[in-house]
């Protein structure tokens, strides 16, 4: 009973830090960009960029935190709507080569089926799901890579139906999956890397699977690099 005390109160002390880290970061980032935006100065730009990219990133730690404690606290649902998953993905990846880190040479290949897949999804979430599946790729890319994503339609007859489903891989060519945590991929804080929290797949496949699909990740056959993919439920 004591530990069940003491366990929500560090839910509630983390949910709370969380939430008061997440209100100053926003007009932080707002007026960081605001005064980017009207220097001239190439070096201060520079400098300014490197400060957003941080308050980014905090920002996204924040988010993390907080979307775990709601999928623990089974308050993660889902709001839907229809869309066009092949569009969402074609903004993804063209907001990916606007904005990309300047460090890195990546190049971006999106097989844009010309069949369209309608979901009836969260668009917000499905989005965090490729963004966050993208991100994993581009961690592990040191200087120079390639991602790919493609879609696939498959269909399976499960007692006299057919139920249909789209599968969205991302493959890229970098260091593959640490084999100390092929197991728990999808696990809070499974990372061998200095450069994330381990978050992002854990709460990726709460996302997916509370739309009805599956997720997974494997090093690539004979080459470098991985290979994550999820599934989601078509409409017809």
């Amino acid at each position: 009973m004591q530990l069940q005390r003491h366990e929500k109160m560090q839910k509630e002390f983390i949910n709370t830090a969380a939430h008061e880290l997440r209100t100053p970061l926003q007009p932080i980032l707002g007026l960081t960009q605001n005064v980017r935006n009207k220097l001239k100065d190439k070096e201060q730009t520079e400098l300014l960029d490197i400060v957003i990219k941080n308050i980014n990133k905090l920002k996204k730690l924040t988010e993390d935190i907080l979307d775990v404690n709601r999928i623990e606290g089974k308050l993660f649902n889902p709001s839907k709507e229809y869309f066009s998953l092949n569009q969402l993905i074609s903004n993804i990846v063209k907001e990916y080569e606007n904005n990309f880190d300047k460090g890195k040479k990546i190049r971006f290949e999106y097989n844009n089926s010309n069949t369209e897949y309608l979901l009836y999804a969260d668009i917000t979430r499905i989005s965090q799901v490729i963004s966050n599946l993208i991100d994993n790729s581009i961690k592990f890319i040191l200087k120079e890579g390639l991602i790919s994503i493609n879609l696939e339609k498959k269909e399976y007859h499960i007692d006299g139906d057919i139920k249909k489903i789209v599968v969205v891989c991302v493959k890229d060519n970098g260091n593959g999956i640490n084999s100390e945590i092929v197991t728990r991929l999808f696990t809070k804080f499974a990372s061998k890397s200095f450069h994330g929290t381990g978050l992002g797949l854990y709460i990726s496949k709460s996302i997916v699977e509370v739309h009805g699909g599956k997720i997974w990740g494997e090093n690539n056959k004979d080459e470098k690099g991985a290979t994550f993919c999820f599934s989601l439920p078509l409409k017809d």
